[in-house]
């Protein structure tokens, strides 16, 4: 017998346990599917989807008893909607499409809160939260999440899980769109597997692997002529940027981790069936954590 875990019901958003409801009026239709995160708008009783920079209030609700609610459960809450609001720790949720695209989640996985309402896989690294995207060999630059306004970045960290002599990523910001491939990383090594660190010190600045969106100044010092890379946070601009990366010419693997500061940015559930959204949105099943 195959064990699977929780079954995910039928036309419900609620999979599991006695969740506290409040009900909300929709403000802004956008991305208002059941099952979303939504945060505050401009009232106390006004709801808005989840944008990764406000605090996550609960999960949009669908079978709870409330006005004009949507067909099915992969169709919008309209403006002034009555629509329930859920929330309470333990409690388990199914939210279609709620995993955000070019991500993959594992049973056990941390979820954060990210924009349009949805959740992003991460992990506590050094007691500090980063959200993991996988990468594969590309020579051509590849994008994946979108990195929300407002947020901070201030660290990327790579965990190379298939490795080459000589191999190397960049991680930046889509170069199409006024950014900067390499910003985040320049050349970080693929050689050894594992997490790898940074080269901030270096006899020629332009070998230090962070990229100049997370250095501050390259300043000299007294040891054989180094240069050290004095490290700092960015902070993504007015319509959020697409994280991208490009691997040299090697068949290699692994996870690219960003550390990121954002109030809407924070633990929410935990993952309870592995999921790919690789190539789009996915469903996913979350044991809450609000």
């Amino acid at each position: 017998m195959t064990l699977t875990g929780y079954q995910t019901p039928n036309f419900k958003i609620v999979m599991g346990g006695q969740p506290l409801v409040q009900r909300l009026e929709v403000e802004n239709a956008t991305n208002m599917y059941p099952g979303r995160l939504v945060i505050k708008g401009t009232n106390d009783s006004d709801i808005i989807v989840a944008d990764g920079v406000g605090s996550p209030l609960g999960w949009l609700g669908y079978e709870q008893p409330g006005d004009n609610p949507p067909d099915n459960i992969t169709s919008l809450y309209s403006v002034g909607a009555e629509a329930p609001v859920l929330s309470g720790a333990g409690g388990l949720l199914q939210m279609p499409l709620g995993l955000a695209a070019k991500t993959t989640a594992v049973k056990s996985d941390v979820l954060l809160s990210w924009a349009d309402g949805q959740v992003v896989p991460g992990s506590w690294l050094g007691g500090r939260l980063g959200v993991r995207i996988p990468f594969s060999k590309s020579t051509t630059e590849v994008s994946t999440i979108t990195l929300p306004a407002g947020a901070i970045v201030r660290d990327v960290i790579i965990k190379a899980v298939t490795v080459a002599s000589g191999a190397t990523i960049d991680v930046g910001t889509l170069s199409s769109a006024s950014g900067d491939a390499d910003g985040f990383l320049d050349g970080e090594s693929l050689v050894t597997a594992g997490f790898v660190q940074h080269n901030n010190y270096d006899a020629v600045a332009a070998n230090n692997t962070p990229g100049a969106l997370l250095v501050e100044s390259d300043i000299t010092g007294d040891v054989a002529a180094g240069y050290y890379s004095i490290p700092t946070g960015y902070l993504v601009p007015a319509g959020g940027k697409i994280l991208t990366y490009t691997t040299s010419d090697h068949t290699v693997a692994g996870y690219i981790f960003v550390v990121i500061e954002s109030p809407g940015i924070a633990p929410v559930g935990i993952c309870e069936k592995s999921v790919s959204a690789a190539s789009t949105s996915a469903d996913v099943q979350v044991r809450t954590l609000i």
